[in-house]
Formats: structure tokens, sequence, C-alpha cells
């Protein structure tokens, strides 16, 4: 009892800890330490004033602070946190309506390509509303299409840019009407750079020439209205009222234009921005948080502390556990050799994946500077120095210029997609600036911070390689910076060549997770085999010294049953079985797709499966009379020969849906004959000692084998590809075959089973005496409302988890890791999660199960993230933990069972459940492949609970025995 509640803290404790660190980790963004009062304003990019509050976007370009503009109080920040139905991840732009209501100009990146366009609407307390215009791209487009945005009268007014077009789209908000004006206008999409609508109406348009044109929507004519002077360089455009304020790059000023005059005047200058902004940048002051950030974040540091002390405590409890408990020798020296070889491994590892990164660095920084060098060369000095002003954007050396660039770093290439080129110029008049971007986002000028300043003024007089890193407006980068050589030596421009700070860290990462899963990975297997190895030698070895010690001692006893051969064959069969589960459903659903196209995903993928796990159930009605006919090895060799040739069949049709269902049919008969013929054996053994004994092995093997054949599939899937899995699984299942053939002479049985009357054979598997029993009220609403509700949602594990891992692009190895975490709760926390939720819940512990798997549901529908899927792992596992047990002990205390016979009842409790397992990937897919995940997930949890009403209700009247009470 003692080491029950032991096992039912460190569950707990283990519970508390998964929760406060799922929370802790959605929470991670109110994480600050020391706190403080303010929230540091971060690379400020636009900022727009109402009556009372003050919009600013930054941090690059990902958050949007709203304050309050009296107190500086924030009133809430965007893009909420939480799960929310869309969400922004890089504004290019924000307007702000008369009821406070914030439209943001989506325009997120996938490496150096826009991957989405759209624009998104938010109330005056920071909820999501609506998104419109929402546009993905599949063709490249590398920088952004959407310029205009603009809000009246329930009216979003925005502008497209095509090739050779400008488009000017009117759309109503409440019916999502649109109008569309086009303009023709040359080489649109590299040339143009903003566009705004003042207020009474008109369109304005600028180029990175520095012009500014007028859009007649009566005419659908374009009029210059405005070129920069030489000292100018116009960068962003907005209205005010009648007229347009552009930001001066050259003088650092915010100007005003007055179209119908073309004058200037200067608003204010040094205003540190490259955007038109209504006062400097630099005078901003961080805004102060409000009272509920000041709770999260203490509600936060307060989940922190009690993790850790839980981690703590749990840990402790683990150690003191380890070396009290009286294991089984073979566990405990299998444990000792994991502990051994993981100490050196990690010791080793940290010291390498150091020096790894370290090397991928530089590796990755000389393969860039010898782009850089590469354009650098194709670049003539002249062409530097004729770019002298905005104008010369259009000109034919420029034009040249690009063209150079592209030949070298060929944007439409996927290796050159995190991939950035940059030109900069430095002279004593305007300092170190942009001259060019590869993808042609600005003009002739771009200003340089402070220490990019310094850097270039260094190569221009040094010739000096630089490697450095920045942060701006819309990234963190890596660079490596070469110069552009004259003739004689001297420098007359750089060529940047850089990648983003979080692209170069997720490659080195990615590496580093890899070779340290596969360390792990490496570990378990060792684990797994060495616990095979030494659980054979010391069964044998124990065997042995029993028989010698009978001799000796003159003791005649019958010949000591090895049950280590039962172990090697059952290990074999399962690890066969399982090498493929890792990543089988993506198989059938690439083939469902091929067949019967859109129409193959969901349902028509997840049936293969479904019949499969059927089928394996159904032999167990047919095993029994099949071995009384023709023995245990011609059965094995069968169901052995079925399963080779169902995999071969995948492997030679992996595309034919028709094919793969048919394999996937016979592979279920295959299965469920070995399988079931394997658990039959074993109960046909007479000795109660030997069967015992038996069924140890069996149930050891088996969850052994299962752990092993995943693992080693998905290794072997991530090196050799997944398509030549399957010729692998058809020679171990030969080998299985061989195995059994080799040993059954060792087992001492005969070829057929246990001998029993035809007559009691007849009346006991007799189809009317089980279909009377399952006629019982109690028998099959147990099956119906409570087995088999609870038996499918191993799907979610088995079936939805490897799709979700494709789609995610996890490894099959970590799929195999986490199905493993999911099988260690039955096996370390079974007994005494079992006997605690018996205990504890009384005639209701059948539906505990049932309510931790509805919550898991839930959970991971409404979080929809990695974290989300870990806490249903979780969960699921503590209910896998003691479901099962605890239905088989209350199905097994049922007087119906007991006159039914209790070995008969608890056969169709198995064969129900495999049935109940089948409907598992049909539901599953009926759920998380839907298009409102969340809302299908409700239904089915809804649907758990009125089942788990119902057989409260359809046995609350029963006065036999239920749940052993």
């Amino acid at each position: 009892m003692v080491n029950d509640k032991k096992t039912i803290i460190n569950v707990v404790l283990a519970l508390a800890a998964v929760c406060l660190g799922s929370l802790c980790f959605i929470f991670r963004a109110e994480f600050e330490f020391p706190p403080k009062d303010t929230v540091d304003i971060d690379s400020p990019y636009i900022l727009r004033d109402t009556a009372s509050s003050r919009y600013i976007l930054d941090k690059q370009r990902t958050r949007i602070l709203v304050c309050n503009r009296r107190s500086n109080e924030i009133k809430y920040i965007l893009p909420p946190s939480g799960q929310q139905p869309d969400c922004f991840y890089y504004a290019d732009d924000f307007q702000v309506d008369e009821n406070g209501f914030v439209y943001v100009k989506e325009g997120s990146w996938d490496g150096n390509r826009i991957a989405r366009e759209a624009i998104l609407v938010y109330d005056n307390k920071g909820n999501y509303l609506a998104t419109y215009y929402d546009t993905s791209y599949s063709e490249i487009v590398n920088k952004h299409k959407v310029m205009l945005l603009s809000i009246k009268n329930g009216t979003i007014k925005f502008g497209v840019k095509e090739k050779n077009w400008v488009n000017v789209i009117d759309l109503d908000m409440k019916t999502r009407e649109q109008k569309k004006m086009s303009f023709a206008f040359e080489n649109a999409f590299d040339f143009v750079n903003d566009m705004t609508a003042t207020e009474d109406g008109k369109i304005y348009l600028l180029d990175k020439s520095g012009r500014i044109f007028e859009l007649d929507p009566q005419g659908l004519k374009v009029s210059l209205v405005y070129t920069a002077k030489d000292d100018e360089f116009p960068n962003w455009i907005e209205p005010s009222f009648e007229k347009v304020l552009f930001a001066d790059l050259y003088s650092d000023s915010v100007k005003e234009l007055n179209p119908k005059t073309g004058k200037t005047i200067t608003l204010f200058e040094h205003s540190g921005a490259v955007t038109v902004t209504r006062f400097p940048f630099w005078t901003l002051k961080s805004p102060v948080k409000n009272n509920t950030m000041f709770r999260n974040q203490i509600l936060y540091l307060v989940a922190l502390f009690f993790l850790i002390v839980s981690l703590i405590i749990l840990l402790i409890n683990i150690v003191i556990a380890f070396f009290k408990n009286t294991k089984h020798m073979i566990q405990r020296i299998s444990v000792y050799i994991v502990i051994i070889v993981m100490t050196v491994s990690l010791t080793i590892t940290f010291r390498l994946t150091g020096e790894f990164s370290k090397v991928m660095r530089e590796q990755i920084l000389a393969q860039m500077e010898n782009l850089a060098y590469s354009v650098a060369n194709t670049i003539r000095p002249s062409t530097l120095d004729s770019i002298d002003s905005a104008a010369d954007f259009a000109s034919p050396e420029y034009r040249e210029m690009i063209s150079s660039m592209e030949s070298i770093i060929d944007p439409s290439l996927d290796v050159n997609r995190n991939i950035y080129c940059d030109i900069f110029k430095y002279d004593e008049k305007h300092g170190a600036y942009a001259c060019a971007y590869l993808d042609q986002a600005i003009g002739t000028f771009f200003p340089l911070t402070e220490g990019e300043t310094k850097e270039i003024k260094e190569i221009y007089e040094t010739g000096q390689t630089v490697h450095s890193s920045k942060d701006d407006t819309s990234a963190s980068y890596t660079y490596v910076s070469v110069p552009v050589l004259r003739d004689n030596g001297k420098v007359c421009g750089v060529v940047s060549v850089m990648t983003e700070n979080f692209m170069l860290t997720e490659k080195i990462n990615s590496m580093k997770k890899s070779v340290l899963l596969g360390i792990v990975v490496t570990l378990i297997f060792v684990w797994l085999l060495i616990g095979e190895l030494i659980s054979y030698i010391l069964a044998k070895s124990q065997a042995q010294l029993e028989m010698e010690k009978n001799a000796a001692e003159g003791v005649v006893k019958e010949k000591v049953f090895p049950h280590y051969y039962i172990r090697i064959m059952v290990f074999v069969l399962f690890a066969a079985y399982n090498m493929t589960t890792t990543f089988l459903p993506m198989v059938i659903t690439k083939g469902a797709l091929e067949s019967l196209g859109q129409g193959g995903e969901g349902l028509a993928a997840a049936l293969p499966i479904s019949v499969n796990l059927f089928i394996i159930g159904l032999m167990a009605l047919f095993c029994e009379k099949l071995i009384s006919r023709i023995g245990f090895k011609k059965i094995i060799i069968i169901g052995a020969s079925l399963s080779a040739i169902s995999n071969l069949i995948v492997f030679a049709f992996p595309l034919s849906y028709f094919l793969l269902f048919f394999a996937l049919v016979i592979d279920g008969i295959g299965v469920g004959l070995t399988t079931n013929s394997m658990y039959l054996m074993v109960s046909q053994i007479e000795n109660p000692r030997n069967r015992t004994s038996g069924y140890a092995a069996y149930n050891a093997a088996q969850i052994s084998g299962i752990n092993f054949g995943m693992l080693f599939g998905a290794a072997l899937a991530s090196s050799i590809g997944r398509h030549m899995i399957f010729p692998l699984v058809t020679a171990m299942w030969i080998l299985s075959a061989v195995i059994f053939v080799f040993l059954w002479k060792s087992l001492g049985f005969a070829n057929s089973s246990k001998k029993e009357s035809s007559e009691v054979k007849e009346v006991r598997n007799s189809p009317k005496r089980i279909l009377k029993f399952l006629s019982h009220r109690r028998i099959w609403s147990f099956i119906l409302l409570v087995q088999i509700p609870f038996a499918l949602m191993g799907s979610f594990i088995y079936y939805y988890l490897p799709i979700y891992s494709d789609l995610s692009g996890m490894s099959e190895i970590l799929v195999a890791v986490l199905m493993m975490l999911y099988s260690m709760f039955a096996i370390y926390l079974g007994n005494g999660l079992t006997k605690f939720i018996m205990e504890k819940t009384g005639p209701f512990n059948l539906y505990a199960s049932i309510i931790l798997c509805a919550a898991a549901i839930l959970i991971y529908a409404l979080m929809g993230n990695f974290s989300g899927l870990l806490i249903a792992i979780f969960i699921l596992g503590l209910a896998n933990g003691f479901g099962r047990s605890v239905q088989q002990s209350n199905f097994s205390m049922l007087d119906e069972c007991g006159d039914f016979g209790i070995p008969d009842a608890m056969g169709i409790f198995n064969f129900t459940d495999f049935i109940g397992q089948s409907f598992g990937p049909a539901v599953m897919a009926l759920i998380f492949l839907s298009k409102q995940i969340f809302a299908s997930a409700l239904v089915f949890a809804i649907i758990l609970g009125a089942f788990y009403i119902i057989h409260v209700i359809i046995n609350s009247t029963s006065k036999r025995t239920f749940g052993g009470n």
C-alpha cells in the first residue's frame, strides 16, 4: 500500500511538472528576470496615433504595442497570446479606424520569399475579428505585392502590384464584394515602392526612382506629380488630408508634398525612421505594463518555481526508488548498463556538439564568403560609380548589376531560399548605405545603422572581409561582407551575403538534434537488446542450474520448460509487425491520394488500417479450429508467409490504393493467425507453473518487440527511406517463421492443441450460446459504451501521430520515441494506477479512463500544436496505464461472465477489443483531418460523455455484481 501511494505521488508530481512545464512554455513570452515595470520598444517601424491611443509596430514587425497616450500604459499587445483563428507574423503596415479597430497588412516570409499576404482585423480590445484578402503564393514572390491600406466607411482599399499593372481594390467588409481598378505601369512589381490614398479619395504611387504619381480612377490614367530632387530620396508615403507625406532618407526627415503645386516643406528632421512618423522615434518612452501583465508575470514566476521544485522532488524520488527497489536481476543489470552508457555518451556528445556547432558555422560562413566574392567579381566599378541618385534605379547599369547578382545567386532555386545579397557604398556625403538588394526591395539608397557604417568604412580602409551579425527592423542576420575592388586595388563598394540568424541556428540545431536523437535511440536499442540477451542467458543458466541441482539430489523431475525460447519467438514476431508503425499511415494516404485524388484523404486512407485491425481480431474466432486441424507449426508458417507477401505487395505497388488495401487484408490474416496462435500455444502448456512463465515471457517479449520494431523501422526509414523497409519486414517475417520451426521441438509441444472432446468444443463455441451471452444488457452495454470507445483511442497514437509528424516535418525516430513514451505508462505505472483507481473511484472506476481520453482530445484540439500533442500523449498514457486493466477486472466480475465461463468471456473481451481498435483510424481521421478540428473533437467528447451517462442509466437498476461492489 505504501508503494502504491508513492507511485501515485510520483504520478501526480509528473503530471504537475508536465502541466506547469507546458504552461511555462506556452506563456514563455511573459518571462522576464529580473522583472521590469516597462516594455522595451524594440526597433520601432511604424507609429500611429488616435485621440486616446498610440500604436507602435516594433520587434522586427512582429508586434504592435497599443498604449494609452496619457498614461503611457499598455492596453493590449497584438497579436494576442493563446490559440487564435488567425495571426500575423510580419506586419508590413497597419491602420486604425475611428472605432479603434486595427487592420494589419500581413506579409509573412518563407526564407527570402513571401509565403502569404492578408489583411487581419482586430477589435479595440485586441480580439481577432476577421481576415480579408487572404492569399498564399505557390510561385516565387520575393517582395510584397500588397502596397496600399486605407479604411473608410466600411471599405478596405488596398493595392496589388503585378508585373506591369497596379490593381486598386475596394473591398466591402460586410458583403466582401470587391471592385477592382487596373492601372498600367511598366515593371510595376520591381519599381513600385509604396502607395497611399488621401482623405479626398485620391490615390498616389511612389516608385523607387523617386517619382510620385497620381492614379485617376475615372480614366484609369497615371500622371506624374513630383520628381525627387537630387538631394532627396523618398521612401514611404502617407496621407495628410489632401497632401502627401514622405520619408526622405537622404536628410533623415519627414516632408510634406502638395501634389497640386509640387512644393515640399520639411516637417521635422532626425526622425530616425525609414517610414513616415509624426515625431522622431528616439523621443519615444518605454510604455508601462498594465495590471494583467504584472499578474501574469508573477504567476509565471510562481509556476516556474513550482515546476523546478516538482522536478527536483520527482528526481530524488526516482533515485531513491531505484536503489531501494528489489528489481529482477535482469532489469537491474540492464538499467546499470544504460546509465553507464548514457553518462559516457552524453559527456562525449556534449563536447562533440560544441565543436560540431563551431565547425558547421564556419563551413556555412565560408560558403557565404565564396558567394559574396563571386558576386563582387561580376560587378564593374564603373557601374557602382554611376549610381548617384534615386533616378538611377531605372538606369541600364543598375539593371545590369541586378542581373549579375541573380546570375550568381538564383532566387528561383530552393538552395538559395534563405540567402540574401546586398550591395553597399560609402562616401563622405551620405556615409554608408545600401544601394541594391537582390530582391530589389529598395531603391538606390537605404541608410545603415552606426555599427553597420563602421564596418563598411573599415572594409573601405582595409579591404578585408568582415564576418558579423546585425538586427534591423525586419530580422536578425549573420553575414559576410567582402570588398569590390578597382583595378588599382582600392575599394569602391561592398557585397554582403547574409542569412537570417534563426535559419542559421535552425540548421545547426537540426543537425545537433539529429545527432542527439540518434544517441538516444542507440541507448534504447542497447537497453532493449541487452535486456533480451541477458534475459535469455540468465533464464537458460537458471534452467541448467536447476537441472544439475535436481540431478545431484537424485530428484526426478520433468525437464525445465524453456520459456526463454517463447520470448525469442514473440520478440521477433512483434518486431516484424511493428517496423512500419511509424509511417504506414502516410504510405496508405499517399497511395489513396494517387489512386482516388483528393477523395483519398481522411476516411478512405484510414479504411485499410481499420480493416487490417478488424481482421486481426476476427482471426481469434478461427485460430483454435485451424490449429486443431493442421497444428501450430503450419499456422505460424502460413501466417508469416501471408504477412511477408503483403509487405512485398506494398513494396511493389506503393501507389495503388486497391492493392494496398488487399495487402493489408492478407496482412491482417497473417498477423491474426501468428499472434493468436502464439498466445493459444502458451495457453496449451499443461503445467501451471510453466504456463505462468510462458505468459510472463510472452508479455515481456511483446512489449520489447513492439518498441524494438518501431525504433528499428524508424531508424532505417530515416536513413534508407520508407519504401525500402517493406522488403526488410518481409525478411523479418520469414526469419520469425524459421526461428519458430527451429525452436518448436525444444518446446515439447505436439502438433495440435490440447485435446478436448468435439462435443464440448461444439457446445462451448456455439453461436447460439455466444449470442445469448452478448444479449445480456450489461454485456452489450459494456462492450459498446465502455470498451470500444476506449479501445479506439489508441489510434490517436498509432494512426494520427504519424500523420501529424509527417505534416510537421518530424522524423520517424521521434515518432517512435513518442510512441514508446505512451506505452511506458502501462509498463511502469499500470499496477499502481489500477489499484488506486479501483479503490478510490468505486463503481465509477470504469469511466476515469474515458474522461481522461476526452480531456486529452479536447486539449490537443484546442492548442493544436506540439505542446498540446505532448500533453495529450501524457494524458492518454495515464489512461492507458490503467484503463484496460480496470475494464478487464470489471468485466470478469460480472455475474454473466461467471455463468458463461471466465476464460470464454475474456476471449470475447479480447475479440471485441480488437474490433474497437479497428474503428480507431476512421474515427481519428474524421476528427483530426476535418476542417473544424475543435468542433469535431467537442462533438466526439460529448458523444463519449453521452455513452458514459447511458451506461450508468442502463446499469443503475441492476442488482447483480458490477465493479466489484
